[in-house]
């Protein structure tokens, strides 16, 4: 049987209809990469891929020109044994596979709806294919004592773009090639492209000359949100090196360069990702608690300023879609004001998100009130800060408001219980039939007592 192309849509990708067999030799005969998409039936993002990315033009015109593109469905047929040769546990998942090694070049885990982060993804690959030497090939190169200005900067190159912590190059690159003193732009632009974390020679050099980064940094980047985009590279290297200190000394200099974000929380989110890497479970259970505690007492207009904030970055964020897509000015004001009519949760993004996860953490104490019961009083003020927060979202409202009237139960306040799941259960009578049904049944179960059972 030959191996056939799917064309589908004749502008989009065209995935191979052959057996994985097939596909190899058409891309040994070819010298192209593989692009397997790895998918479950069940998998939305996949879904959403496949129908929002692979239809594209833009990504038609870059992936069949590079690669002989697959997808296998994981849990169906050969995809079973190819998606356990390559060790896929998540979905989706983009294999990019050498041709004639049958070795993953490089893997892009999750969706995108962004064709062109999905093209860079094929960008990626590509480099990565005409690199000779893998990730432990250089490092291998520089243990051993290379330290070659050309070597150096492909090594930096490729830490970009496989996401690795670069630190030790970095450094050992300032203290061979970089001069001493006062930068330049040029020199500036460099450690701001391969600075990813705060413990390297870099980091004290930028900022000892931050008067000078707004005009080396590009397009609409500010200082606070560089420092920001710090933070995941430093939080996988403390976790990698088991450094809590190294996190601790971001938090502190959060506060500096970015105080906005530290008011806003984000230690409390970063310290979460921290013990869930170290697999710590009661630190990561008591660093949600602690960033309960601290969200459920933030006073209103603190939640008034970030909200608005936010809002104006989505404004921002949709009129410059909006222009990328060559819409004029005027009709871009129209659109803007459609969508926030249409959408009248951009108003209170931040009190929503909040709200989603003070109501979460509640309901969890609620399902598990043995195991918590010293925290159930906490609970209950989480719980009345995520209705609060959503008293003009009716959308959200409802459900804050069922995990609140379940926690008053069981704290003794049957009757202020029984009216908020009233107030709950009337709000969605006419708008949601399921949650309708679902808010009632526990309201019957309120009144008749049955609910401590």
């Amino acid at each position: 049987m030959l191996c056939c192309s799917l064309l589908g849509n004749a502008q989009g990708i065209q995935f191979e209809t052959g057996t994985w067999d097939e596909v190899v030799k058409k891309a040994q005969k070819e010298n192209k990469m593989i692009y397997l998409d790895v998918y479950a039936s069940w998998c939305g993002p996949c879904k959403m891929m496949a129908a929002k990315i692979f239809p594209l033009k833009e990504a038609g015109d870059k992936y069949n020109a590079l690669f002989v593109n697959y997808k296998i469905d994981a849990e169906v047929g050969e995809g079973i044994d190819i998606a356990k040769k390559y060790g896929v546990n998540a979905y989706p998942t983009n294999l990019y596979i050498h041709p004639h090694t049958q070795e993953v070049i490089y893997l892009a885990l999750g969706a995108t709806l962004d064709v062109a982060d999905f093209n860079k993804r094929a960008d990626i690959a590509m480099a990565e294919f005409s690199d000779p030497l893998n990730w432990e090939g250089y490092e291998a190169k520089f243990k051993s004592g290379e330290r070659n200005q050309e070597f150096l900067r492909k090594f930096l190159e490729k830490s970009i773009r496989l996401e690795k912590n670069n630190d030790e190059v970095l450094s050992e690159y300032i203290s061979q090639y970089l001069p001493k003193g006062n930068l330049g732009d040029r020199e500036l632009r460099f450690l701001l492209e391969y600075t990813k974390t705060i413990d390297n020679k870099a980091f004290p050099i930028l900022t000892a000359q931050k008067d000078k980064l707004n005009s080396a940094l590009a397009g609409n980047m500010t200082i606070a949100n560089w420092y920001i985009g710090l933070s995941e590279g430093t939080v996988k290297k403390a976790i990698e090196t088991k450094n809590e200190k190294l996190l601790e000394q971001y938090a502190q200099l959060l506060k500096v360069y970015n105080p906005r974000a530290s008011e806003a929380g984000l230690m409390y989110s970063l310290r979460k990702q921290y013990y869930l890497g170290l697999r710590d479970k009661e630190k990561f259970q008591q660093a949600r608690f602690d960033e309960a505690n601290y969200l459920a007492t933030r006073p209103s207009k603190f939640y008034e300023e970030q909200d608005q904030l936010q809002f104006e970055e989505i404004k921002a964020d949709l009129k410059k879609r909006l222009l990328a897509h060559g819409m004029s000015e005027d009709l871009i004001e129209l659109s803007l004001v459609e969508s926030v009519k249409a959408n009248p949760a951009y108003r209170k993004n931040y009190s929503a998100t909040v709200a989603n996860a003070l109501n979460e953490i509640s309901w969890m104490i609620y399902q598990n009130k043995d195991k918590y019961a010293s925290t159930m009083e906490k609970a209950l003020q989480w719980s009345e800060k995520s209705v609060q927060l959503t008293e003009e979202l009716p959308d959200l409202w409802p459900m804050c408001a069922d995990t609140y009237a379940h926690l008053l139960y069981v704290n003794g306040k049957k009757d202020e219980a029984i009216a908020i799941q009233e107030k709950a259960v009337r709000m969605v009578q006419q708008t949601d039939e399921d949650m309708y049904n679902e808010l009632n049944e526990e309201l019957e179960k309120m009144k008749t007592g049955s609910l401590e059972k």
